[in-house]
């Protein structure tokens, strides 16, 4: 994963990995220190139901569960 600071136009680098794996999800910024992740794919073939939380401090939460599965925008 990689974090964007706008302020300084500089990607970092936090080898923070993700509960799941997932591509095609939705990103919210929930407040300064955390960013919801909602939904996506997981590569075999299924759209998720799942979300997670990014701490800014560097770890990964579960996230509420959505009542249906989404991906790629939908």
């Amino acid at each position: 994963m990689f974090e964007y600071n706008m302020l300084s136009n500089q990607w970092t680098e936090t080898n923070t990995r993700m509960n799941q794996k997932r591509s095609g999800h939705e990103c919210v910024k929930i407040n300064q220190d955390k960013i919801l992740v909602i939904g996506g794919y997981d590569g075999n073939w299924n759209y998720l139901k799942s979300t997670e939380v990014y701490d800014r401090r560097n770890h990964w939460t579960t996230g509420p569960i959505l009542p249906k599965t989404i991906g790629y925008g939908q």
